[in-house]
């Protein structure tokens, strides 16, 4: 699997995996911040973007071997490295600290969680994943706004919240519906949490009803080496909400790195 992807600047090198269903565009308020400083890299995870699909379904360790792959291949001078997962990206992240964590410098969870979905949960993905192919993206995005922002984003940030809803739509019909099969069957992770060694940081928008405040300290305090922040104003996106805040908590802990 070749991934498209975006790189800039130099240093140490950090990789941004997005959410569901987005693209490496995701990082973009993130990116020209950090690359004066770091190398950082932006991919199109498999079936997302300009990256192309493979099967029915992609699992999230699917989605890590292709991870691990691509910066062995593409960067090999560069590992350790920072690996920074939002949402999806964050169940990404926990497949890949179970069997690349050896790769890792540190590690960066963003609004996401370690348990798996609810049975009805895991059947609605299912369904979604169906429904996608027959009726297109626009539904299941519209349906998917209102719980991805604050009420202060929704309310003040209208051109934030069209701007993600077009990258979500324009994304590969094929792409996300492998993706959501792959998330409804996604395992618990949570038994990994005390094992991870390197550097952590766990980040959650102070708004954030998919994966809460509380739920995401719990992951802090179970992983012995992490810091938990809190974003204030922000929901499930604090990069693109607040992209200046998210950028100084995570410059903070690179820095720390050091």
């Amino acid at each position: 699997m070749k991934l498209s992807y975006y790189e800039q600047g130099t240093g140490q090198t950090i990789v941004f995996l997005h959410g569901f269903p987005m693209d490496h565009t995701f990082w973009a308020e993130i990116q020209p911040r950090l690359s004066p400083d770091y190398h950082v890299v932006t991919p199109d995870l498999r079936g997302f973007g300009d990256s192309p699909s493979s099967d029915e379904k992609t699992t999230m360790e699917t989605y890590a071997d292709d991870i691990a792959n691509f910066v062995q291949k593409q960067f090999p001078l560069k590992i350790p490295f920072v690996l920074c997962g939002l949402s999806m990206g964050g169940y990404i992240a926990m497949q890949f600290v179970r069997k690349y964590q050896h790769l890792l410098a540190g590690l960066i969870l963003s609004d996401t969680r370690t348990k798996p979905d609810p049975e009805n949960i895991a059947a609605n993905r299912k369904i979604q994943a169906a429904k996608l192919e027959t009726e297109g993206a626009a539904p299941l995005v519209d349906s998917m706004l209102p719980r991805l922002f604050s009420p202060w984003t929704l309310e003040n940030e209208p051109e934030i919240v069209q701007k993600t809803k077009k990258m979500m739509i324009r994304q590969p019909i094929h792409g996300i519906a492998a993706a959501a099969r792959g998330m409804a069957e996604r395992p618990d992770t949570t038994f990994l949490l005390d094992s991870i060694t390197c550097p952590t940081l766990v980040v959650c928008g102070e708004k954030d009803t998919t994966s809460p405040p509380d739920e995401m300290l719990e992951i802090a305090q179970l992983i012995p080496n992490s810091t938990f922040v809190e974003i204030p104003k922000a929901g499930h996106l604090p990069p693109v909400e607040t992209p200046q805040h998210f950028t100084d908590v995570v410059r903070k802990f690179l820095q720390n790195l050091r």
